[in-house]
């Protein structure tokens, strides 16, 4: 079985009038070829939120959000499960730049997480130190 599919596969040389080579390839292997159905999900929990609307210019001030996850993953025997913390800092001050207000934000991740049962072990990831400028262009409709 192996050797026909293999001999199926190799291109067929053949020479026409003139001298030319054509090189035929078989179409044997396009069915094999075909896509998939991809199964892809969310990277949050069924439920989060996501914090704050990403686009919303905040109004002037010092803000604190944690957005926390928590999930199980089927990993028989046993069960992996984790919880990730994410606490930000948003300050919107009262400056603008380009017509649009600067947000400063700080974040810094936290994770417990059980691999198979075993006890929680946890820690805390790389702070993110970042920038937003984010625009308010009237109602209700924002940009950052």
């Amino acid at each position: 079985m192996i050797r026909t599919i293999a001999k199926a596969l190799r291109p067929t040389i053949r020479r026409r009038r003139g001298g030319k080579i054509l090189l035929a390839l078989p179409l044997l292997p396009l069915p094999l070829l075909s896509p998939a159905p991809a199964l892809a999900g969310s990277a949050a929990q069924p439920g989060q939120t996501i914090g704050l609307p990403a686009g919303a210019q905040l109004p002037v001030g010092l803000y604190f959000v944690n957005t926390s996850s928590f999930g199980v993953r089927d990993t028989r025997p046993l069960d992996s499960e984790s919880n990730v913390n994410l606490p930000a800092f948003v300050w919107a001050t009262p400056w603008t730049l380009f017509g649009a207000r600067l947000n400063l934000i700080a974040i810094q991740p936290v994770v417990a997480s059980s691999p198979r049962g075993t006890p929680y072990q946890s820690g805390i990831g790389q702070p993110l130190l970042a920038g937003q400028l984010a625009w308010n262009l009237g109602n209700n409709f924002g940009v950052s």
